[in-house]
């Protein structure tokens, strides 16, 4: 009977010890961010590392300031780390190998821009000059030729097209061993992909529709640009009746470069003059020429006395 008595009395006082710990800990003082508080909501000084309610600094796993998966405290796992970014960055592809942020290492950057290459030495100055003019840009890419393996090649690729689309560049689907690429885009966008290593050179060019403004310029005019080409010909003399077989002269302006090599008879529309001229193509898309009729075909020969 005094065993089972003094049973009693022991279970009643761990009760009351119980009851005692849990109402110290709920109504622990909030600032003081105690060891287990489930409602501290101060800066803890040694609380325990697993609180559920911790603050800014305990870490834990519903922290009002610290943040889900410490996304303040820059950790490796960071889901939301604003300069790593989660696996493939905003504009990557393949597994963050593009990212635009993030991606440093998979796309290393080169000191400068990449070479402007061939012979449009010009036209990239004067891209330069003008970062916000719509031109087609021709990007060449790390290749077999330059020790590239073909996962290589690919990752290039991926980092290239992540950058660009990045920076607004729409990216068309190119028929290409992934050793160059082309886009119609401004200096502005383009850029970055061009300080990218993985960018070997590069080249720039204009076309009929973005330089159509090159047919109504004037001669100087049209030597001063370098995405413009001046036309030439062969002037029929109209006293002699035939063409002499001299220089060419200049008679208009292009924007699509030499053209073919075809010598067809043409006619300014705006005089109504006769000439050969020296590159069929440039003439036939020229606004301001038309093709000789049979008869004025058949007097736009060389003088015989030239």
């Amino acid at each position: 009977m005094l065993r089972r008595l003094a049973v009693s009395i022991i279970s009643l006082a761990v009760a009351a010890s119980a009851c005692t710990e849990t109402n110290h800990q709920l109504n622990a003082d909030p600032d003081a961010g105690g060891a287990g508080g489930l409602g501290s909501s101060g800066e803890p000084s040694g609380g325990a590392t697993n609180q559920l309610n911790a603050g800014q600094d305990g870490g834990g796993a519903n922290s009002g300031d610290g943040g889900a998966a410490v996304r303040e405290s820059g950790g490796d796992n960071a889901l939301d780390s604003e300069d790593g970014g989660a696996s493939a960055g905003e504009g990557g592809r393949g597994g963050g190998i593009g990212s635009a942020d993030g991606g440093a290492e998979a796309c290393p950057k080169r000191d400068g821009q990449a070479p402007c290459t061939g012979e449009e030495e010009a036209m990239c100055e004067q891209a330069a000059q003008e970062r916000d003019k719509e031109l087609i840009f021709s990007l060449d890419l790390a290749s077999e030729r330059d020790g590239a393996s073909l996962a290589d090649m690919q990752r290039n690729w991926d980092c290239v097209v992540a950058e660009l689309e990045a920076d607004g560049v729409d990216v068309p689907m190119q028929d290409t061993d992934l050793d160059s690429l082309v886009v119609t885009s401004t200096l502005e966008q383009v850029e970055k992909a061009l300080q990218l290593e993985a960018v070997t050179g590069f080249g720039v060019y204009c076309g009929e529709e973005l330089c159509d403004y090159c047919w109504g310029l004037e001669l100087d005019e049209c030597k001063a640009d370098a995405f413009c080409s001046l036309m030439s010909a062969y002037p029929f003399d109209p006293d002699r009746q035939c063409v002499a077989s001299g220089a060419p002269v200049p008679v208009g302006c292009t924007p699509l470069g030499e053209g073919t090599s075809d010598a067809p008879c043409m006619k300014r529309l705006a005089d109504g003059a006769l000439f050969i001229a020296t590159s069929g193509s440039v003439f036939l898309a020229s606004p301001d020429w038309g093709e000789c009729s049979e008869t004025e075909s058949r007097l736009a020969v060389s003088c015989e006395d030239d």
